[in-house]
């Protein structure tokens, strides 16, 4: 199978910051004089930590979502008559994973089993002391060249071990302690080394090999590689067919002499795992009568729960669903987004809506998202408010928009007809074609989008009264002020610009430059460059991309942020602009002062006078799309 599509823009976006946020506890706990070993242990127990305040959807014995695709009651306990435990030691990438099969074994013989996340605090020492407890009595599954047999690994037991003497009842058995690597290769390799690197030779115990002659059942070797296996193995006489954890414990529990009831009832359980994460696993309504998760009976109770909960936006969910549904993969990402707008015309009354999904070109800028493919297609003289708009995505968790749209929803209306503090946006994740209903969340756009320029919304700049504006404009009376800053970045957008380079300047009335200070005190200052077509032009916070570099590789951090047009009003930084800073990582902008003007308060209400505010970077962008690609429903439709 191929590789996973490439995420789109937004999820690029939410990885990135992930990686920037890992990146900046590297940097602590170097600081703090961890190295090695170490610091790998605490940054792995940081993720493992963080992953378990995200798993609380799930169920804590199946690990699939408790609300709709448990399969407890699809998998029975079993007796073991062997004298046998099993060790499982789960990579923490693989902990809590619906798709993981090791847990199983936990699920079918919990008096006879026992977990350990491999990167959780504490873990490797607990199975350390487990196995301490009769070294002689110890084995691990691991597929090695130098591996034993069944029978090596007998024959090299004391001669007064009941496990070697085959007349021997199971009753009469010291407990067999089986480790098992959960994981993929790579992972359960690293285990391995690990464990034989860190406990005593002792301790560690013999590793033994199998060897399988069925292709898995397990639901990665059906769709990947169990047929490949079976041709490689009949050309080359290769032994080595590839099995999952479950079927490795249960073929060695069946060469030691476990009924085969009780291993075939372990094999079966994963195949009711691979079912649950298709959406067949049969599921009990609160009627008692069950029926299939993705049957017609299924689904009319989920709508109908999704109305009831979700009445006010229930319809624009479903029709934004709808879209995503139908609509072609676009271009780079394979990644579907619809949104869906809410609003009431002006002559009728009538409440209406409108559709937009994301489209993509050959370059990642030429992007637009579905919130502005929708808001493009509104008949903007028939429109007397816009009220909501409804998003759905291929995520599995809800996306809030990104800061492209959500700048194109808070300035390009007026505030009479999109008024942000009012305006809902409503998110949705996705399972497979379906909302996820107990995935909705609303905010209001004013949360995500502050500081809109004052003067900018819902106007055209060609109607702009510059010496009006200029009148406006009051002298800062903050103490944190950056008055230097400010007048720089006010001289570069003044400055012109060589009209036989840059000969679209022409087109555009009103020039914008950015200013940064930097903890060394330094300041830069960049203008905005305009595009005939404007979708090409270059934003002032990115014109200072190469200089932001040099200063970061410095050790410098950003200090102080303005953008001011060349009448000398401070707007807080556009999108694109917000987007770049905010990515660069809180180790690099923290505590990070943005000015801008906003209009005063007057008699309880807002003035006319442009006063000087300042606000974080941080609050400046706030919610930011977080998930990992693990997070994407690739496979839904």
């Amino acid at each position: 199978m191929s590789s996973p599509p490439a995420p789109p823009q937004r999820v690029k976006d939410a990885t990135k910051q992930q990686r920037l946020r890992q990146k900046e506890l590297v940097t602590k706990l170097k600081k703090e004089g961890l190295s090695g070993e170490q610091l790998h242990d605490e940054l792995t127990a940081a993720i493992v930590d963080a992953k378990r305040d995200d798993m609380k959807h799930k169920c804590e014995r199946c690990w699939h979502d408790k609300s709709s695709r448990c399969i407890c009651a699809s998998v029975p306990q079993v007796e073991t008559k062997l004298q046998a435990k099993a060790l499982i030691v789960i990579h923490y990438k693989e902990w809590y994973s619906a798709g993981d099969d090791a847990k199983l074994i936990k699920m079918m013989t919990p008096n006879n089993a026992d977990v350990f996340v491999f990167g959780m605090r504490g873990e490797m020492d607990r199975l350390r002391k487990e196995l301490e407890i009769d070294p002689q009595h110890n084995v691990i599954l691991w597929p090695a060249d130098d591996a034993l047999t069944i029978d090596t690994w007998k024959d090299a037991l004391p001669e007064t071990s009941s496990w070697k003497q085959k007349s021997s009842s199971p009753q009469t058995q010291p407990l067999l302690r089986v480790v098992v690597l959960d994981g993929v290769y790579q992972h359960a390799r690293h285990m391995f080394k690990y464990l034989k690197t860190h406990l005593h030779p002792d301790v560690f115990p013999p590793f033994v090999a199998l060897k399988p002659e069925d292709i898995s059942v397990y639901h990665r070797a059906q769709k990947k590689y169990g047929e490949s296996d079976r041709e490689r193995c009949e050309k080359k006489g290769d032994e080595g067919i590839r099995i999952c954890t479950v079927e490795a414990y249960a073929l060695l529990l069946k060469s030691l002499g476990e009924d085969e009831e009780t291993t075939k009832a372990m094999v079966k359980a994963v195949v009711t795992n691979n079912e649950a994460l298709k959406g067949d696993i049969s599921v009990r309504p609160e009627s008692g009568k069950a029926s299939s998760a993705s049957s017609g009976a299924a689904k009319r109770r989920r709508q109908k729960e999704g109305e009831r909960v979700h009445g006010r936006h229930f319809r624009q969910l479903n029709e934004a669903n709808y879209h995503r549904i139908k609509s072609p993969k676009p271009a780079l990402s394979s990644f579907n987004v619809a949104a869906t707008i809410r609003y009431i015309e002006a002559r009728s009354g009538a409440e209406r809506t409108v559709t937009g999904v994301n489209s993509e070109p050959c370059s990642l800028s030429g992007s637009i998202c579905a919130e502005r493919a929708a808001l493009a297609n509104l008949r903007e003289d028939d429109i007397k408010e816009i009220n909501s708009v409804s998003i759905v995505s291929d995520s599995v968790k809800p996306i809030t928009p990104g800061l492209l749209c959500r700048e194109y929803m808070s300035s390009r209306f007026s505030r009479q007809v999109l008024d942000p503090q009012k305006f809902d946006v409503v998110l949705a994740g996705s399972k497979g074609e379906e909302v996820d209903w107990d995935s909705v969340i609303v905010m209001k756009l004013a949360e995500l989008f502050p500081a809109v320029p004052v003067h900018l919304r819902g106007r055209r700049v060609a109607d702009l009264d510059f010496d009006e504006l200029r009148g406006l404009i009051c002298k800062p009376c903050l103490p944190e002020f950056d008055e230097e800053l400010y007048e720089k970045t006010l001289a570069k957008a003044k400055s012109k610009i060589n009209s036989a380079q840059h000969p679209s300047e022409q087109y555009f009335r009103l020039s914008f430059a950015a200013g940064i200070r930097f903890s060394d005190e330094e300041c830069a200052v960049a203008r905005q460059y305009v595009g005939l077509e404007y979708g090409t032009s270059v934003d002032p916070i990115a014109a200072l991309a190469v200089k932001i570099e040099e200063k970061l590789e410095g050790e410098c951090v950003i200090k102080a942020v303005i953008v001011v047009d060349e009448l000398g009003v401070a707007v807080a930084p556009f999108a694109v602009g917000r987007a770049f800073l905010s990515e660069l990582g809180k180790e690099a902008t923290e505590g990070c002062m943005v000015f801008y003007h906003a209009k005063g308060k007057k008699d309880g209400g807002e003035g006319n006078k442009f006063e000087m505010k300042v606000i974080t970077l941080d609050d400046l962008v706030p919610g930011l799309p977080e998930f990992d690609v693990g997070d994407l429903n690739l496979n839904g439709h």
